[in-house]
């Protein structure tokens, strides 16, 4: 019902929800503040890791006393115990992953999309900024020498041509990829889809996610 930063809240309010859920990242205190006032239960969520996402899920489950999901939540969870356990044994990728088209908009260490670079094998080159969401410029992304590029899957054939076309390694490698933009910033069920996606692009050649857990191999640390 609308854009998450600018939800219809007449119609929202008018469905009558038993719970509304909202995250910080996505939604603004203003609506949040607004759907309270016209007398609906908010739960509003602040996920900075991928051990929040997994404990939100949890957390859904128990408060809406539904056990369905409990044997995929499961999974999801031990996956992120081997996925995190195979990046400690791999030196980190430099990664440049993009959330917004161009110009390219990224964010720092204290997002969600962060945490879960650094789960699958990565370690952002934007870290540091102040913002938590920026946009940076083709010369501040050539001046980090990503390793690893990571473009949202909209991102038009010029817009790719122009990260190809700059003096990095991962043009150089032909590490430029297009991933769901929503892989990198959706907590929830959506990690699972994440966990399969993401370490093969910044680990090369491990065996990572789902489809390892699946397969029988040995969880690690």
């Amino acid at each position: 019902m609308g854009d998450p930063h600018a939800p219809d809240r007449a119609r929202i309010v008018d469905l009558r929800p038993d719970l509304v859920l909202a995250r910080a990242d996505d939604n603004r205190v203003e609506d949040v503040r607004a759907l309270k006032d016209a007398g609906l239960a908010v739960w509003y969520a602040r996920v900075r890791t991928a051990r929040d996402a997994v404990s939100l899920l949890w957390d859904i489950m128990k408060a809406l006393d539904e056990a369905s999901m409990v044997p995929r939540v499961r999974l999801i969870d031990r996956t992120l115990d081997y996925v995190e356990g195979a990046a400690r044994n791999v030196k980190a990728s430099a990664v440049f992953a993009s959330v917004g088209p161009d110009p390219w908009r990224t964010f720092n260490k204290e997002t969600y999309a962060h945490d879960l670079l650094r789960v699958c094998g990565g370690r952002n080159v934007f870290a540091d900024r102040e913002a938590r969401f920026f946009s940076v410029t083709q010369a501040e992304v050539e001046a980090a020498q990503p390793g690893v590029v990571l473009l949202p899957g909209d991102a038009t054939p010029d817009a790719v041509a122009t990260i190809q076309a700059l003096d990095i390694p991962a043009a150089r490698s032909g590490r430029v990829h297009c991933v769901a933009g929503n892989l990198l910033t959706w907590p929830g069920t959506r990690l699972a889809q994440a966990m399969d996606v993401l370490p093969p692009l910044l680990m090369p050649g491990a065996t990572t996610g789902n489809r390892a857990l699946a397969a029988g191999q040995p969880e690690r640390g």
